[in-house]
């Protein structure tokens, strides 16, 4: 069965920000992906790049991080993490909601992120809520600055 993924909306930002949200995202889709191509953050050498979807900010989300020899965990955060953006060079996140639309079951989702020296994590993330995803906004896990130039492209996946 062929897959096909459709664009649905690409952010760019024109200034610094801590966040920036998508949103109006419809549900005739089975899964999303949200690709960033991050330019160089400011404010310190690396931060924690999280989402939390719907406007929910309340403890209810969870992720499992895996770095080289390293990995942790973080239960009961009013987001969840996604990639870590670099101050020396272009990063990258490819985060995948599976079953976003689904209003029987916690929201799954798994990213991985890096940056182009060869840096790489992988994330698996959970919102324990069966409401179906209308929007996602990233944060800065330390206030730092997403930089302008970053490009965040909203992608649905529909089976055909």
């Amino acid at each position: 069965m062929p897959v096909t993924y459709e664009p649905i909306t690409t952010t760019t930002l024109t200034s610094s920000t801590t966040s920036f949200t998508l949103s109006n995202i419809p549900s005739t889709y089975t899964d999303l992906v949200l690709v960033i191509d991050g330019s160089p953050i400011t404010g310190g050498s690396a931060m924690d790049s999280n989402w939390y979807v719907n406007g929910d900010t309340g403890n209810n989300y969870s992720d499992t991080r895996l770095q080289g020899n390293y990995s942790d965990r973080n239960a009961n955060y009013s987001s969840s993490r996604c990639g870590q953006p670099w101050s020396t060079n272009r990063w990258y996140t490819y985060l995948h909601f599976f079953d976003y639309a689904n209003t029987n079951t916690n929201k799954v989702t798994l990213a991985r992120s890096g940056n182009y020296d060869g840096s790489l994590e992988l994330y698996a993330g959970l919102w324990r809520s069966t409401a179906a995803i209308t929007s996602i906004t990233l944060i800065s896990g330390q206030a730092r600055n997403y930089t302008s130039g970053t490009v965040a492209t909203l992608y649905g996946i529909k089976a055909a």
